[in-house]
């Protein structure tokens, strides 16, 4: 099993997840407290693969990366998943706060209008289902797995090694592209160099 998968599996466990949320508050259940942490539970399953599963991804993109460039640039990587991170929960921040100011949200009082509230149910609801829905599509387009990985460090040893680009088996050839986005040739030439240079 590859990482896209669990991935979508995750964000379809927070997407059925916010829909009982938004169902438990539009009904009047007996067992709401009960009904409430059951569904906080598997809600916390789906956000725990969201965030772990792309850390986890993010170390072999070093070795895809290497592939291109003949540099293990890991902290890079790590560096700017955090920089994207911190921006984007800042954004949402801002403007769930924008959102609400505008709906009459009126911070410190128990008692909140109508109107910020389904502002509230609205963002939790259709906005997070929205992204989620969008990062399920983005996953599809996640070739990489413990196969293809196999393949990238394989090759990338064999050039290591002296191997010739002619010696390249076709479906080597096909992962490389697929993975990395660039031409086989163009990838060999840059990785050789950079190994070449460091011998010397």
């Amino acid at each position: 099993m590859g990482f896209a998968k669990p991935f979508r599996i995750a964000l379809n466990i927070v997407i059925l997840s916010v829909i009982a949320y938004t169902v438990l508050y539009f009904t009047d259940s007996s067992n709401m407290v009960i009904i409430l942490f059951a569904i906080t539970a598997f809600f916390g399953l789906g956000t725990g693969g969201v965030y772990y599963i792309p850390w986890n991804v993010y170390t072999f993109l070093a070795d895809v990366d290497e592939m291109v460039t003949g540099k293990r640039r890991e902290g890079v990587y790590a560096g700017a998943m955090t920089f994207c991170g911190k921006l984007m929960r800042s954004v949402i921040v801002f403007g769930m706060g924008w959102v609400l100011d505008a709906f009459g949200f009126v911070s410190g009082e128990k008692v909140q209008p109508a109107s910020a509230i389904n502002a509230l149910i609205t963002i939790f609801s259709i906005g997070v289902i929205s992204l989620a829905i969008l990062g399920v599509i983005s996953a599809f387009r996640m070739k990489l797995d413990r196969a293809t990985h196999k393949i990238i460090l394989d090759e990338i040893q064999r050039i290591k090694d002296g191997g010739t680009m002619q010696q390249v088996s076709a479906k080597t050839k096909e992962v490389v592209e697929q993975l990395t986005g660039s031409k086989y040739e163009t990838c060999y030439q840059t990785v050789s160099a950079s190994y070449q240079s460091q011998k010397h």
